[in-house]
């Protein structure tokens, strides 16, 4: 916060004028309780911020689509100015999915309300699908222990994890989104040429049949 508010008080001169009224909006996952929204907010104050008010992740992605988006929402008849029209966001990031439904009236846009809550145990992150991948690969490599040593695999979650979300990111998605299939996983490949390619190889199929059971929490969310 510190930072951001550093790069804000150098391009301030350059927003608006001293009349203006600003307001600080600052966002947290639906999920969070009053204690860690709190914490976010009290941690944009320290930072110098003013005037900061808290708002669910849901609420703010609605509020900037809504800014920069409602013309196109109106030219795909999406929006209507005869009647009211309901919508639900989803909004999916590393650590947790949020929803919100809302009702788009006159102009206007009332979030009715956003999900998950604090009490809800379901999160469906990034993170998790880079879990999944993590031990689909940790598998592999135990399954070909004729060639991997153990001191490669052992903590190779720990050791890991950062590396298969950077390959989940620039390698899997971009591949199966081409339709095609991912054959192998740099970090262990060029180590091990003698690895055979993943089998099966990692199609969309593959990567549905291996989250299959996470992927349900979307629609129970």
């Amino acid at each position: 916060f510190g930072y951001l508010y550093r790069q804000y008080r150098q391009q301030s001169i350059q927003l608006g004028d001293n009349s203006d009224e600003e307001i600080v909006f600052v966002s947290y996952p639906a999920k969070y309780g009053p204690k860690e929204r709190e914490i976010i907010v009290s941690a944009a104050r320290e930072a110098g911020f003013r005037n900061v008010r808290g708002i669910t992740e849901p609420e703010a992605a609605v509020k900037a689509l809504m800014v920069q988006g409602e013309k196109e929402l109106r030219e795909q008849k999406l929006l209507s100015a005869e009647r009211p029209a309901y919508l639900l966001f989803a909004d999916m990031g590393a650590g947790t999915t949020d929803l919100a439904v809302c009702r788009y009236e006159k102009g206007r846009t009332e979030i009715l309300t956003t999900w998950p809550d604090e009490k809800t145990s379901i999160c469906f992150g990034g993170k998790e699908i880079d879990s999944i991948l993590c031990g689909f690969v940790e598998n592999y490599l135990r399954q070909n222990s004729e060639v991997v040593p153990s001191y490669f695999t052992d903590n190779f979650r720990e050791k890991y994890i950062d590396t298969i979300k950077t390959w989940k990111e620039i390698t899997v998605s971009r591949t199966l989104k081409r339709g095609k299939d991912v054959a192998y996983f740099e970090a262990v490949k060029n180590p091990f040429p003698l690895l055979p390619d993943f089998s099966p190889m990692i199609s969309r199929r593959e990567l549905e049949n291996m989250a299959c059971e996470y992927l349900k929490n979307f629609a129970v969310l």
